[in-house]
């Protein structure tokens, strides 16, 4: 999916995984990425057309990338899915 690969850097132009977070009360159908996408493309106001979030997070070169991926995804999830970001 195009909207998930932004960019052309060999090495920092993709994303190495992405998945969506809903909080609880969110409808099921928003767990599908094409659907979300394709709902905040609709929702933008026209001079919105491009719309993207990218945080950047540091990990320990020490611990296994599971680890800390599970660690960053606990932060997603307290600070932007907890307190329902958007």
């Amino acid at each position: 999916m195009a909207k998930i690969e932004p960019g052309d850097d060999p090495v920092f132009g993709n994303a190495a995984k992405s998945e969506v977070m809903l909080h609880s009360g969110a409808p099921a159908n928003y767990a599908h990425l094409a659907f979300l996408l394709r709902q905040v493309d609709e929702k933008l106001p026209p001079y919105e057309r491009h719309v993207m979030i990218q945080v950047k997070l540091a990990m320990d070169p020490h611990e296994p990338w599971h680890a800390d991926y599970e660690r960053v995804r606990g932060f997603a999830r307290r600070h932007f899915v907890s307190q329902r970001f958007p």
